[in-house]
């Protein structure tokens, strides 16, 4: 007992080392594994239960709101629902599937086509009689999921 205290200075300084690469390795284990393992689980909860299930939801709100057939109505319905179960267990690439489905119902019912008839200037010779030639005219045909439309210039 009486070598521990006269050599305390020397056992002291290893100690203290010893504590000090400790502290260095349980603080770098924490900064370096456990809190961005910690922050990787809390970001994925989030985008789980809210961001993903959000993007759904209002996917399928814009489908609803856009949609003029009941088929296209009841598909967002049985995705939506698969969402939902989706989002209580959890399945992040299910849930991703299915808001691109919704996405992609939601573009097709919103995608405006345009077609563009012209014709060219005619001009009758029938005969030898001299007719006035027609003017060039353009029809413009644009259909859309929510408002056909018809417009000539």
């Amino acid at each position: 007992m009486l070598t521990l205290w006269a050599k305390r200075e020397t056992h002291g300084r290893r100690l203290g080392a010893a504590l000090a690469v400790l502290i260095a390795i349980l603080g770098g284990y924490y900064v370096l594994v456990s809190r961005p393992a910690r922050l990787g689980e809390e970001r994925a909860r989030i985008e789980i239960t809210e961001t993903l299930a959000e993007g759904m939801r209002q996917a399928h709100a814009d489908v609803m709101a856009v949609a003029g057939d009941d088929a296209a109505k009841q598909k967002a319905a049985t995705l939506l629902a698969d969402g939902e179960r989706a989002i209580r267990s959890g399945d992040r690439a299910a849930m991703s599937k299915i808001g691109e489905d919704l996405k992609a119902l939601r573009d097709e019912l919103t995608r405006e086509y345009t077609l563009t008839i012209v014709s060219r200037r005619v001009r009758a010779r029938a005969y030898g009689a001299a007719r006035p030639a027609t003017t060039k005219r353009a029809t413009t045909i644009s259909s859309s999921n929510r408002s056909p439309r018809m417009a000539e210039s």
